[in-house]
């Protein structure tokens, strides 16, 4: 199943700014778990989380795309520096060097 199959957990506009603001960059998806589980925060804000691609979000905005439900591309890899949504026209398009 890709990224875009699955049901993804929705935060509020508010609780994705209050979160992503709280977020050093780079991170990856699993520092991101670990550091809002540490800090407590509650079952459904994890359950958006780990809902999340496994990737290195490089900035907030990213992060903030990802936490609204744009699509996973799969044909970009996790960790790279290049933008893994489709249809976002503010961050990067993988392009060949």
């Amino acid at each position: 199943m890709h990224y875009a199959d699955r049901p993804v957990t929705r935060l509020s506009r508010d609780e994705i700014d209050a979160l992503i603001a709280r977020v050093d960059y780079p991170i990856y998806t699993e520092d991101i778990l670990s550091q809002f589980r540490n800090e407590g925060a509650s079952e459904h804000t994890l359950k958006a989380l780990s809902d999340l691609p496994e990737h290195t979000f490089q900035n907030p905005d990213e992060l903030k795309k990802a936490l609204l439900g744009y699509k996973f591309d799969p044909e970009n890899e996790p960790h790279s520096s290049t933008s893994i949504f489709k249809g976002s026209s503010s961050l990067p398009n993988k392009t060949a060097h």
